[in-house]
């Protein structure tokens, strides 16, 4: 098998008689990562509806405010990339609005996957099977039903992309160099992603020194100054240690819940861990977190640059989301909500996917106690996966609703008229739209 040159020169490969060329492996890939992710949770794109923020603000906001809403702030901050698909939703039918909603989610997701099989990211990991293997664990990632195909969280998965441009290799055509700027430019104004990505941009910058790291680091860096402006102006505030019921003790089972235990044994094993007296008399949150502390250390002084650069992206987006989660209402102690493997998947995403990618270093390590201890905690992990394959019940987290009922009697209906419609989860507030 022929293997790209660092470039990602044009090469094919030969199966049989027949030649696949680059772009034919990625399409490919990109239709089973699209069948992958749809498996998971077939409810969600065959019944598709609007999750929290997609009906109660982008769908309306761009219905009512039209281009001016991608300067509207949510959060303290622009959410450009969720805007733009609900401008893009609104000379459609409103019955189809949530169904692309989730096809965007679900295309960006798919899209980052592709992008870290690609030749583009062979500098980086030269391994292409390794690159393939972590590519599908991202996308069957456990504990991640709150991002799965919903507008209002894609934003996450839109920053792990970007991570993975500001690691690849320049682009060697116009077409790719446009794909770098708008994935950087799409997660840079969605969020806060871009203050979390900028040390790592201006790092591979002063590393490589070429002008496609400036430039990329010149893009976040705008972005990271567009949306501290938007932040300054906000009223938003971190909450104090005590509004969080931020203690030593949370801190430890928060890291040993959401990060080390469900990325290896997944939301159902960490659930039956949660009841054993080890962990209630905090022996195994202790062993947990100092273990995957321990082998965080050792991928970060044995691996590359990039496994730095990823963890320090991942901790500063923890960091974050530990001092200022949201929502902080309807719990007393947001800490003990972060400590449930049931709330806020979001913040957990990226620093489990730092975590798996510190085994996948130290399983190439030339250690052999290194190697096969790695080894041995990645193979849990794929034991596991398929125990998270599907995802909750709908019922859990997504209701099949009459949305595209009532969105066709609304396009019917007389002007003035007032109309609300479900969103989920379920028992959240509706969506209401006035003709």
């Amino acid at each position: 098998m022929n293997v790209s040159t660092a470039r990602g020169a044009p090469f094919a490969r030969k199966i049989g008689a027949v030649a696949w060329s680059p772009a034919v492996q990625l399409c490919l890939f990109a239709l089973i990562a699209a069948f992958v992710v749809a498996s998971r949770w077939p409810d969600v794109v065959l019944h598709a509806n609007f999750w929290g923020e997609d009906g109660w603000y982008w769908y309306p906001d761009a219905r009512a405010l039209g281009w001016a809403a991608l300067l509207k702030p949510w959060t303290g901050y622009l959410q450009t990339v969720s805007r733009l698909v609900a401008l893009a939703a609104q000379p459609f039918p409103l019955a189809w609005a949530p169904t692309i909603f989730a096809a965007a989610a679900i295309s960006i997701q798919v899209g980052a996957a592709t992008y870290l099989v690609s030749d583009r990211m062979s500098a980086a990991s030269p391994s292409q099977p390794a690159r393939v293997l972590f590519a599908l664990i991202y996308l069957l990632l456990p504990d991640s039903a709150e991002v799965y195909a919903n507008l209002t969280n894609v934003q996450w998965h839109l920053a792990f992309f970007a991570f993975l441009v500001l690691a690849s290799t320049p682009a060697q055509g116009w077409r790719g160099a446009a794909l770098d700027a708008a994935v950087l430019l799409l997660s840079g104004l969605s969020g806060p992603f871009s203050l979390f990505l900028a040390p790592v941009a201006v790092l591979r910058a002063w590393h490589d020194r070429n002008r496609t790291t400036f430039w990329r680091a010149a893009v976040v860096l705008g972005c990271c100054v567009v949306q501290v402006g938007f932040l300054a102006a906000s009223d938003r505030a971190p909450a104090s240690a005590s509004m969080l019921g931020a203690r030593p003790g949370r801190l430890v089972a928060i890291l040993a819940t959401r990060v080390v235990l469900s990325a290896l044994v997944g939301r159902h094993g960490t659930l039956g861990v949660l009841g054993l007296w080890m962990w209630r008399s905090h022996l195994l949150p202790v062993l947990a977190t100092g273990g995957g502390l321990a082998l965080t250390v050792l991928a970060c002084v044995r691996g590359s640059s990039l496994v730095r650069w990823g963890l320090l992206a991942a901790g500063l987006s923890l960091a974050a989301a530990l001092i200022s989660p949201v929502p902080l209402t309807g719990w007393a102690k947001p800490w003990v909500m972060l400590t449930n493997p049931d709330h806020c998947a979001r913040y957990f995403v990226l620093p489990m996917l730092a975590w798996v990618g510190v085994l996948f270093t130290l399983a190439a390590d030339r250690n052999l106690m290194l190697r096969g201890g790695a080894i041995c905690l990645l193979g849990l992990l794929l034991i596991e996966l398929p125990g998270d394959w599907h995802l909750p019940p709908i019922s859990a987290t997504h209701a099949r609703t009459d949305f595209v009922a009532r969105a066709t009697a609304f396009a019917a209906a007389p002007s003035g008229t007032r109309m609300e419609f479900p969103v989920n989860p379920p028992g959240a507030r509706p969506m209401v739209l006035v003709k």
